[in-house]
């Protein structure tokens, strides 16, 4: 009896074994993004916003692009031609919001994948970086582990004023307005001159510069108008994942008023299936722009789900 006892507990651990070396040897489990239709690269409400989309697209050679995702399905065997377009259609995003302002961290491993795959071919990578940017955008490794909430609140704004959030968005980013503004940068917007904030924070004094300034210097006024009129529910909880830009007034607000409950009040509003999401508040391969090829900082994909990277451009 002793006997059958043994080998029944010599199979367990042997079924326990191989069930763990098979799901070591399989990595990483894939993310599994939505086959839905992809939205317009900016926010058509603004047109000023429209000829950097226009200016990118004309950057990014087809040629370049093909190269591109061949190396990348090749490299990745489980990836669709879904998985792909979604991929960089994100980083054009990014890349949008890395020409606007000085430092953008990358806050998604799976969107840094491709910058990665894009900065091998040498000679296309400096055409398209030199032909968008006027100079060259680096991107190098970088070990430091640093979190960046306020990096990550200022991401999630500008992305959801520019741009339509999607449920991909949502996957590829992680979950937005899990962070409040900094204190320090409100009451710069609150109170300095455009040409202060444009030295502080942006690239150069253009006009969609311009405009994202008088939109956070808007979004202020109305949270202020808010917290004046006393209305005790100033704010709705949305119903999905195109709603988000209905709630910045709502993240300028708590941010200002609510810093210690901003995480519990902005649960109040987001979807119940993102409201208790952990949020993706450390990034890396923040950018150095210049002239010339020497990099200053970023970070490799690897480390992208933990550290976040100093930088800005050579044009400021």
């Amino acid at each position: 009896m002793s006997g059958i006892w043994i080998i029944f507990l010599v199979g367990i651990l042997l079924f326990i074994i191989i069930f763990t070396l098979n799901n070591v040897t399989k990595g990483p489990k894939k993310l599994k993004l939505h086959r839905i239709e992809i939205p317009p690269l900016i926010d058509e409400r603004y047109s000023e916003f429209l000829p950097l989309k226009s200016k990118l697209n004309e950057s990014l050679s087809p040629d370049f692009i093909n190269k591109v995702k061949d190396r990348v399905l090749t490299n990745h065997p489980t990836w669709t031609e879904n998985d792909f377009d979604w991929r960089l259609f994100e980083l054009k995003r990014y890349f949008i919001l890395a020409k606007i302002l000085k430092t953008v961290p990358m806050f998604s491993e799976e969107v840094d994948e491709i910058w990665h795959e894009m900065l091998l071919f040498t000679k296309d990578y400096e055409t398209f970086s030199n032909k968008f940017y006027g100079e060259f955008l680096h991107h190098t490794p970088n070990v430091e582990i640093v979190p960046a909430p306020n990096e990550r609140a200022l991401f999630d704004w500008m992305y959801l004023q520019l741009f339509e959030p999607t449920a991909n968005s949502r996957l590829l980013w992680g979950p937005f307005l899990r962070h409040p503004l900094e204190p320090k940068l409100l009451e710069n917007f609150r109170a300095l001159p455009e040409s202060a904030l444009s030295e502080l924070y942006f690239k150069e004094a253009e006009v969609p510069q311009r405009t994202v300034i008088q939109l956070l210097k808007h979004d202020i006024q109305q949270a202020e108008s808010i917290k004046h009129d006393k209305n005790e529910e100033p704010f709705k909880r949305m119903t999905s994942d195109n709603n988000y830009t209905y709630l910045l007034p709502a993240m300028i607000y708590f941010s200002m008023y609510e810093t210690n409950d901003y995480q519990e009040e902005m649960d109040h509003l987001l979807p119940k299936e993102t409201s208790h999401s952990s949020s993706t508040s450390s990034g890396c391969s923040s950018f150095a722009c210049d002239s010339g090829n020497d990099s200053s900082s970023s970070c490799s994909s690897s480390s992208c789900s933990s550290s976040s990277c100093g930088g800005g451009c050579g044009s400021s």
